[in-house]
């Protein structure tokens, strides 16, 4: 969908602060006092620029004081060379919603994309109250999931779907060994947890979904980042010792949230992922978690037909509490856009129809 916003007039008020670099404990210590998104995080940047490149740090300035932090990447759209440029926010930034308004903190990045002769910028789950710049926004609307964690452990089950306590039951019931890995001993299992990755990729790729392909950089990168900083911990089910399921959440300062969940083909045949929610709801809950963020899903999952409503109906049964949030792309050079969007779509339409032919992806029409 394309959305229409008001413009926002913010005079002289605010100041950009662009950062040559983030020293790693006082960016942490600073966002940890801001309202927003782990993937803020320095651990996480770090990831993010083993598969696209350095990320450009800043904070947003009153009176000599930083009310809003964030980074974002900078590339080259495919075939288009390297003096066009684009950015990704994995999220707009964070912000002290006492100081600044959320519209505000749009307005200066909008600010900062124009004096940085960017075709567009694109930023990941926000919520849709920043989106009130001058510019006409593409947008893609998710549905966010959270668990209340408030309450004893039999209140918070009591309120899953039948089904998903049945699951839960056979689950504990099966073969299924559980570990939960907070350090170094996460590493042992990049490698197999890399494989259930992709086998879930795939397995929503051939069902019709279209969906960008992971980049190179293995999901082992992001646990050895995240884990040994501890800003993340590893939730693994075993059948015997073979990793079968995983889910990678986040522990920033306050706030729980899955990030990664893939199963391989036993893991689902054992209902493995009912077993590493409920153990993560006891970890968080145990640790005084106010929540737990298990993501999120397009809006159109809603719908039956949709690849994603599995998906849906999979994060609906935990009693989870709903938001929305927004995706989107600002395009600031709509013609230059136009023609890179087109190389791009030349090219990624080439490697789909490659894959297919070596036998690397199933084409989903045929059954």
């Amino acid at each position: 969908m394309t959305a229409e916003f008001m413009p926002v007039t913010t005079p002289g008020d605010c100041t950009l602060v662009a950062l040559q670099e983030a020293d790693e404990r006082a960016w942490d210590h600073l966002i940890g006092t801001l309202d927003g998104n782990f993937k803020h995080s320095f651990a996480w940047s770090r990831w993010s620029e083993k598969r696209s490149g350095p990320p450009a740090y800043f904070t947003i300035e009153k009176a000599g004081q930083p009310v809003a932090a964030g980074w974002y990447l900078v590339s080259s759209p495919a075939l288009s060379g390297r003096r066009i440029k684009q950015a990704l926010f994995e999220t707009l930034p964070c912000f002290d919603r006492q100081r600044i308004s959320a519209s505000e903190v749009f307005a200066e990045v909008m600010s900062l994309a124009r004096r940085e002769k960017w075709i567009a910028f694109s930023f990941g789950n926000s919520s849709p109250e920043y989106l009130t710049g001058a510019e006409a926004c593409d947008v893609t609307e998710k549905i966010s999931f959270r668990i209340d964690l408030s309450g004893s452990l039999k209140q918070i089950f009591s309120k899953f779907r039948d089904t998903h306590r049945k699951r839960i039951r056979r689950a504990e019931k099966g073969p299924l060994k559980f570990r939960i890995l907070t350090d170094g001993q996460a590493l042992a299992y990049a490698g197999a947890l890399e494989e259930l990755f992709q086998y879930t990729f795939e397995r929503h790729v051939s069902r019709g979904k279209e969906r960008e392909r992971p980049a190179a950089t293995s999901i082992g990168d992001g646990i050895r980042d995240l884990v040994l900083t501890g800003q993340a911990i590893l939730f693994v089910a075993l059948d015997g010792e073979e990793p079968v399921c995983f889910n990678l959440a986040s522990s920033f300062p306050g706030k729980a949230q899955g990030m990664f969940l893939a199963s391989s083909a036993r893991g689902y045949e054992l209902n493995a992922s009912y077993l590493v929610m409920v153990r993560m709801i006891e970890y968080f809950r145990d640790r005084g978690y106010p929540y737990l963020d298990i993501g999120e899903v397009p809006r159109s999952a809603e719908n039956e037909d949709d690849p994603d409503h599995g998906l849906y109906q999979y994060k609906t049964g935990y009693a989870a509490d709903t938001a929305l949030l927004c995706s989107g792309t600002v395009i600031l050079r709509p013609g230059v856009n136009r023609v890179v969007t087109r190389l791009a779509r030349g090219k990624t339409a080439i490697a789909h129809l490659l894959r297919l032919a070596s036998g690397t992806l199933k084409n989903p029409s045929v059954r």
